[in-house]
C-alpha cells in the first residue's frame, strides 16, 4: 500500500483513505457485540466481544485508512492499516481482520 501511494503522488507521512473493490477468495471478519455484562471494556472483554465470521468469493467494497503515526488509537497496534468492507453478495458487514486476496483494484485519493 505505502509503495502506490508514493506512486500515487501522496504522502505516506500523513493518513489518507483508499478504497478497494474485487472479490477475495476468503475475508475473516468480525462485528462488536457488547459481552461486557455492564463492565468496563478492558483489553480482554474487548476481544471477547469480537463475533467472529469468514466468507468466501463475495465481492465487496473496501474502505480504509493507512496511517503509521496513529497505532493504538484507530489502528490495530502492530499495524497501519484498519479496515472494514461491505458485501456486495450479502448484507455481511464488518471489521477485516484478514484475507486471502483475489481480484481487486484499488483507488486512492488525488495527490
Amino acid at each position: 500500500m505505502k509503495e502506490r501511494a508514493r506512486q500515487a503522488g501522496l504522502d505516506t507521512a500523513v493518513p489518507f483513505p483508499f478504497l478497494i473493490a474485487g472479490t477475495p477468495r476468503e475475508l475473516m471478519w468480525h462485528i462488536n457485540v457488547d459481552r461486557t455484562e455492564g463492565k468496563p471494556i478492558t483489553r480482554d472483554l474487548f476481544w471477547k466481544s469480537k463475533q467472529q465470521y469468514t466468507q468466501r468469493a463475495e465481492r465487496v467494497d473496501i474502505l480504509g485508512v493507512y496511517s503509521e503515526t496513529h497505532p493504538g488509537i484507530f489502528m490495530p497496534q502492530d499495524a497501519a492499516i484498519h479496515i472494514h468492507f461491505i458485501s456486495h453478495d450479502s448484507a455481511a458487514t464488518g471489521h477485516i481482520d484478514a484475507l486471502v486476496p483475489g481480484s481487486f483494484t484499488l483507488r486512492l485519493p488525488r495527490a
